[in-house]
């Protein structure tokens, strides 16, 4: 319903109007939590023979939901938008496996115990150009009743994600084995953001990229937040954010996995504007 809201207002107004010769900078910020809980099958690349095998976070009992530290500063002028945004995830989790089996290198019995360990960390670099807007008549205090803008927007993501397996209770092979692929891909894709008389901000982002190689990156990212200030250059945000992931590198034995990945939840935090 909120999209409909949001172009059923910008198709009243002219489209690439220009900037104004006086319009001023308005910076924006969040600092805030994100309570996301992830789903992906996890492949390492093996060295010693036999096939390499994948496990999903769910039989590693690394799925239930974490507090992650995310943040966003964004400025705008005109038409124009610049937007950073980053977080960083971690979660760790000791599982018994029910049937023997392999993880990279590490090779282990049923009922043996296995600590897997995932890291990652995004930044994302965007710009967005309006091409579509409303402005509605001021209310009698001054404000603006109802202000819509509708960006389109392009960056880039880069996504560093760590992967480690480890036996905690030793062996008699190899007992560890991680790691780590930096990867980034391009983004597209749209941004909409409603205020309503300059104390509540509701915004809808949803981009997508790809970049094929020897690393293989794609992500498809959803968010959806509503910030409501009680003074006019502080608020509290809260929203949903879902971020799907898909990450390979190498083929084979060789192959590295972030497979059908997501990362999902609330998150909430502080907002500044000024």
């Amino acid at each position: 319903m909120l999209i409909p809201v949001m172009l059923a207002a910008c198709a009243a107004a002219p489209i690439g109007a220009t900037e104004p010769v006086n319009e001023p900078w308005i910076f924006k910020g969040h600092a805030g939590v994100w309570y996301a809980g992830i789903a992906a099958d996890l492949t390492l690349p093996r060295a010693a023979s036999g096939d390499a095998a994948t496990r999903s976070t769910q039989d590693l009992n690394l799925s239930g939901p974490r507090l992650t530290p995310m943040g966003e500063l964004s400025a705008a002028k005109g038409p124009w938008l610049f937007e950073l945004r980053g977080f960083a995830f971690d979660a760790d989790a000791v599982s018994e496996q029910p049937v023997g089996g392999s993880l990279g290198d590490v090779d282990f019995d049923a009922s043996e115990r296995v600590k897997a360990e995932i890291d990652m960390a995004t930044f994302e670099l965007a710009a967005g150009h309006a091409i579509a807007d409303y402005r509605s008549d001021a209310s009698s205090s001054g404000a603006t009743t109802l202000a819509v803008d509708l960006r389109v927007v392009g960056g880039v993501r880069l996504i560093d994600s760590s992967v480690s397996f480890s036996l905690p209770d030793g062996g008699a092979g190899v007992i560890a084995d991680s790691e780590d692929v930096l990867t980034a891909h391009p983004l597209l894709g749209l941004r909409a953001d409603a205020d309503f008389h300059e104390r509540f901000t509701i915004s809808l982002e949803m981009t997508a990229g790809w970049l094929p190689g020897t690393t293989d990156s794609a992500g498809l990212d959803i968010v959806v937040g509503g910030q409501w200030r009680p003074v006019p250059n502080v608020g509290v945000q809260v929203g949903y954010r879902a971020l799907f992931l898909d990450i390979e590198s190498g083929d084979g034995n060789e192959a590295f996995e972030f497979g059908s990945a997501s990362l999902q939840g609330l998150f909430g935090g502080v907002g500044f504007r000024f």
